[in-house]
């Protein structure tokens, strides 16, 4: 039975990760298009060196690539060759938008998760009497989504944690100094311009913002760990989420997709446990979890 609710949550979630590929396919176009066909200097990555050719044909045909494959997978996810179509779309767009001399990230993730969902089984999505040999293949290559999600966190988490004994090592501050936070966020606003309504705040209180900087690095390092404990699934989302909004409100940096990620693939997870107690999840966070119990047995 807990296989049976798992599966169909699975299916829910992977059908509105195509319906929300499809918003984000016109939102993303209906800023992006007009811009790409009035450019008249490219740096054109490998997947659209193509588009070099004859550009505002291909950029037309691009768009229709794009939009085509959101709707048809709205229409189809149960076809593997549609999910293919919308990962290449997925390929192409994010290529055409980092060939500006800039690559930015944040719409990595969502491009490998479709890549991820492509090995879905072509059997398995229809949630009644589905044999467990049906289910368990559809409930893993989710699972690898996560994981996969996971991974993206951890690195970014372990990779700060390297720099930060690098600069500690060299006399810098890092991450793990008191004002590390105030640093970035002074930086990033005076760099850019940017204005943000929680920025100024830190940059006068430093120390206001090292506990909340500090639980941001283990909650990126630590993302692979909770992603292989159930129990955590929905508290390191949660966690995660903040960090965002976080973001957002004290750099004034916002990434919707990774948002959107996070509530599908660990806030809304299939395998999250039910009725917790925050004493059980406390005992199964990383490193935490290790001090609670001990602290319990004395």
């Amino acid at each position: 039975e807990k296989q049976k609710r798992a599966h169909l949550t699975v299916v829910v979630l992977v059908q509105a990760y195509y319906a929300f590929t499809l918003v984000l396919f016109v939102r993303w176009l209906s800023h992006y298009w007009p811009i790409w066909l009035k450019s008249e200097e490219f740096r054109l990555l490998w997947p659209v060196v193509w588009i070099g050719v004859d550009p505002i044909p291909a950029i037309y045909f691009l768009g229709v690539v794009v939009l085509g494959s959101g709707v048809l997978a709205v229409l189809f996810p149960t076809e593997r060759w549609i999910r293919f179509l919308v990962f290449l779309a997925l390929l192409l767009f994010v290529a055409m938008w980092n060939s500006f001399g800039k690559i930015n990230h944040s719409l990595h993730a969502w491009l490998w998760i479709a890549l991820i969902f492509v090995f879905l089984p072509d059997e398995g999505w229809h949630t009644k009497n589905q044999s467990i040999s049906k289910r368990q293949p559809f409930l893993f290559v989710f699972w690898g989504a996560q994981v996969l999600f996971a991974l993206f966190y951890s690195m970014s988490g372990i990779i700060k944690i390297y720099a930060a004994v690098h600069q500690i090592l060299n006399s810098q501050v890092s991450v793990l100094h008191p004002y590390a936070l105030a640093y970035v966020v002074a930086n990033r606003l005076l760099q850019n311009g940017d204005e943000s309504l929680l920025g100024p705040l830190i940059v006068a209180h430093p120390l206001w913002g090292w506990p909340f900087y500090l639980t941001a690095v283990l909650l990126e390092s630590l993302a692979l760990v909770a992603v292989i404990r159930p129990s955590l699934h929905r508290f390191w989302g949660i966690g995660l989420f903040l960090l965002h909004m976080s973001n957002w409100l004290i750099l004034s940096v916002l990434f919707p997709d990774q948002i959107l990620l996070c509530l599908l693939l660990l806030v809304y997870s299939p395998y999250r446990s039910q009725n917790l107690t925050l004493r059980r999840v406390i005992q199964q966070i990383p490193l935490v979890g290790v001090l609670f119990k001990r602290k319990e047995s004395v």
